[in-house]
Formats: C-alpha cells, sequence, structure tokens
C-alpha cells in the first residue's frame, strides 16, 4: 500500500521563524472506476491542473508566441563551451589569483562553424543553446554572468555566434544555473544566501567553480535576474530562457530575516522567474519535470532518469510508463529520459545516467513511445559527425505535430509492444521484439515503431510514408 505521510515536525515555517505548519494540509480525493489505469489517472490531473487556471495547452500558447513555436517543432541543440578542472577541489576561487584552469570545448568561433555544417546538412528548424558561455565557463561563477572568458573568444565573439545561428533562421538560447552562488563572483553577498533554522548560511556542494552556496530565490527574483535578463537581451539571445535544476529539485524554505521564504514561497519565486522568461525571451525551460515549476515551465530536458537513478534496485517499481506524459505532453514539451539525449548517436557502456542505456535502437524506441522532443548535449562537439542530429531531425518532421495533442492511452497490445494513443486518434506503435507485429493492417518491424494517423496515413519508422488502413 501507498499512503500519504505528513512530517509536521519537519515541516519549518520562515516566515514565523519556528517549526510548524505555514498553511492548511488539503487532500482531496478523485475516485475513479476499478477498470482506470495510469493514464485515467494522468487525465484527471491534468484535468485538475488546467481548471485551477494558469496552465494552459501548448496549441494555444502557440497562436500567440512563434518563438514557443518554434521550440516545439524544432531540434535542441546544445554546445557546451567549456567548464573548469577544479581537480584540487578549491573552495574559494579568487579570480586571476587561485582558479583553476578552464577547459575548452567549444570556442564561438567553432560553434558557428558547427552550426554552418549543421544547416548545410539540411537540418533547418533548430534552437541552438549556448551552455558554459559566461564568466567561469560552465555552471559559472554566478551570480556573475561575465566577463565571458577570451579562451572562448569573449563578448564581441558571443554575440556574433549568436547573431551568425540567427542568419540561418536559428532560433537562439542560452543555459544559467541560479541555485548554486560562489565567492569568486564579483556580485556574491552573503546576506543573499539563505539561512537554515538554526540561523547558519546554508552552502551546497563543491563544484568546477569551489563551493555553492544556496542562494534565497526571493533574491535571485529580486536583485539578481531582472539585471541578467538585460544583459542576455544585449548579448542577442531571442529564444528560450534554459536555468539548470530548477525544475528538478524541491523547493527550500530560507529563514533569513531579511527574506524569510517558506517551501511554497521559494516555488512561487521560481514561477515568476519562469514569467520573466516568457516575457524577455518567449518561454522558461529547464532541467527536469518537478510539478512546482509546471505553470511556467515550456520544456523540460528529461523527465525521467532511467534505468540509474531507479530502475535498478527498486521494489516497488515494475516499469517504467509514460504517467507524467499523460499529464503534461500537450502542455509542457520534454525530453523523456536523462539517456535519450543525443538518442541517435552510438555511445558506450558506462556508470552515468547518461550512458546507462546503451542499445541505440531501445533509446530511439523509448524516444518515440514517450513522445519526446530530439535533444542533444553531450555527443556534441567540434568534430562530432553531425549525421545523427539529421537523422532525427527526419524522424521527428512526420510525428512533430503530436507535441500539440494529450496522451490518452498507453498499453502493452503484445510481447514487447507498446500503443501510445493521442487525443486526435493518432497513435505510435513501438516493437521492442525480434519478429515483426502486426496492428491496424500494417506491420511494425523489429525494432521499430510505426505512427498511424488519423488523416488516412501510416507512416513507419524513419519517416517514410505508406498508405494506411
Amino acid at each position: 500500500q501507498i499512503y500519504p505521510s505528513f512530517k509536521i515536525a519537519a515541516i519549518n515555517s520562515a516566515a514565523l521563524g519556528q517549526t510548524c505548519a505555514y498553511e492548511d494540509l488539503i487532500v482531496d480525493f478523485y475516485p475513479l472506476p476499478d477498470t482506470a489505469e495510469y493514464c485515467d489517472m494522468g487525465r484527471v490531473y491534468r484535468n485538475y491542473q488546467l481548471s485551477r487556471g494558469g496552465l494552459q495547452p501548448l496549441r494555444e500558447r502557440v497562436k500567440t508566441n512563434p518563438k514557443l513555436k518554434y521550440t516545439a517543432e524544432s531540434v535542441f541543440f546544445r554546445m557546451k563551451m567549456g567548464w573548469k578542472n577544479n581537480a584540487e577541489n578549491i573552495e574559494d576561487q579568487i579570480r586571476g589569483v587561485n582558479e583553476p584552469p578552464l577547459y575548452v570545448q567549444f570556442t564561438f568561433a567553432q560553434t558557428r562553424q558547427t552550426l554552418q555544417k549543421l544547416y548545410d546538412l539540411g537540418v533547418k528548424d533548430v534552437e541552438a543553446c549556448f551552455v558554459g558561455w559566461g564568466a567561469g565557463g560552465f555552471e559559472g561563477d554566478y551570480p556573475d554572468l561575465h566577463p565571458i572568458p577570451e579562451k572562448f573568444g569573449g563578448e564581441e565573439e558571443m554575440k556574433a555566434s549568436i547573431q551568425f545561428a540567427k542568419s540561418l533562421g536559428y532560433q537562439t538560447s542560452c543555459h544559467i544555473d541560479q541555485t548554486d552562488f560562489y565567492t569568486i563572483a564579483d556580485r556574491f553577498d552573503i546576506a543573499d544566501i539563505t539561512q537554515n533554522a538554526a540561523g547558519n548560511y546554508v552552502k551546497g556542494g563543491m563544484y568546477w567553480n569551489g563551493r555553492a552556496w544556496k542562494p534565497c530565490f526571493r533574491r535571485v527574483f529580486e536583485k539578481y535576474f531582472p539585471e541578467d535578463c538585460e544583459y542576455m537581451k544585449s548579448l542577442g539571445i531571442d529564444g528560450m530562457m534554459h536555468i539548470d535544476v530548477t525544475s528538478c529539485i524541491r523547493p527550500y524554505d530560507c529563514f533569513h530575516p531579511d527574506h524569510p521564504c517558506s517551501r511554497q514561497d521559494t516555488a512561487d519565486y521560481m514561477n515568476r522567474i519562469g514569467d520573466l522568461c516568457r516575457q524577455h525571451f518567449g518561454g522558461f525551460t529547464s532541467e527536469g519535470p518537478c510539478d512546482h515549476v509546471a505553470r511556467t515551465l515550456d520544456y523540460a530536458l528529461y523527465t525521467f532518469a532511467w534505468p540509474s537513478y531507479v530502475g535498478k534496485s527498486e521494489p516497488i517499481i515494475d516499469t517504467i510508463v509514460p504517467f507524467w506524459q499523460s499529464v503534461y505532453h500537450g502542455i509542457i514539451l520534454s525530453n523523456p529520459f536523462y539517456s535519450t539525449i543525443d538518442y541517435s548517436y552510438e555511445r558506450s557502456s558506462s556508470n552515468s545516467t547518461y550512458g546507462a542505456l546503451t542499445n541505440k535502437k531501445i533509446r530511439r524506441l523509448k524516444f518515440f513511445e514517450f513522445g519526446g522532443r530530439p535533444t542533444f548535449y553531450f555527443a556534441i562537439n567540434p568534430t562530432v559527425n553531425l549525421a545523427p542530429v539529421l537523422e532525427a531531425y527526419k524522424e521527428y518532421q512526420p510525428v512533430k505535430y503530436l507535441q500539440y495533442e494529450y496522451i490518452e492511452e498507453h498499453r502493452q497490445i503484445g510481447a514487447g509492444v507498446y500503443l501510445t494513443g493521442y487525443s486526435d486518434g493518432s497513435e505510435i506503435v513501438v516493437n521492442y521484439g525480434e519478429t515483426p507485429f502486426e496492428y491496424g493492417g500494417k506491420t511494425v518491424a523489429p525494432l521499430d515503431f510505426r505512427l498511424y494517423n488519423p488523416r488516412n496515413v501510416s507512416i513507419a519508422g524513419g519517416g517514410k510514408v505508406q498508405a494506411g488502413k
């Protein structure tokens, strides 16, 4: 049995400076028939979310937001400039004094060459995301975004790359992280860091840029992000703002007497930051699927980390199903798994979440079974063969219209064969088996998928259009 457990003594009321519940605990019950499946549960919650106000279907939002429409129908292509090699675990770094060396993966000149190659291949719809571009490289010396390292080419070269991407017709995006502050930053102010109930400032982990400190999101919203928006707009960014981590963590509380926040307050400030992203850049994208920012989130880099975070030794889990997608597909864009990033690239086995699902054919089927948006990141470097991106781009064309539909059904219809049904009547059937499977008068080949759509057309994996039943 699974049941809710409310740990009252662990609830902190930052506003009152004591341990107690800060709002009512409310449980709503929605009875379902015994025949209900997980997609029926997802539909109930989807309707609940939509009825509360704030969330809107993707098809409605794109009517007044062409940037979001471009995002929905494009490949997300992330280029990481570089990061610090903090092998000595230097906690308090001083710029120009004890900073670890900066490793460069992309210069801005190389980003232009890569985007040109992508365009010449025929990949015409791309959201080009600059990652690790600011002061300190990946994740950055936040709250500082500049100076942009000269090793990457500096600020003018970044502006040139952004304009070059636009000249190809691509939309541009950039990646920042607001959950970690570092003492190396000129803008670092200990007074803006979260305090715990004991009055101590809260530290985070050790990363490339030193020991992280956890900022209060009220201060991020009030003091830092408005200035960040103006700076990133000055660089020429014209597409979605990608803020790492925000949608992948539980909102935390802050007991600082000057800016107390309950967990609910923190969630509210995260959403107000999402509102600013939509206002200035057309949308807000982030790392994961957490529900507290559903109102403002437009795309999740991954919704599950399977098979590493779960799936190895989880006694209450039999399998992973698209339950999140049954709620949010058609509302929030997503890539389904950490391991389906770069799904069309070959990769070797590793213990990482990214490398756990090594079989390229299985990754491909998982991507289409769960209704993903093509996402490229870790495989991308200045010398990589970009043909797998074109492969995924071509496969996306006949199915991208499904991003505007809800997932209403998901069920197993054969040995290793699964059907995903959409609100417009479209169906995708994926065959993980070793033998062909007959469905709807057509054959789904082994380790392949087929789209059945209501326009009397059946599309086999690889984008080949055939007459349907």
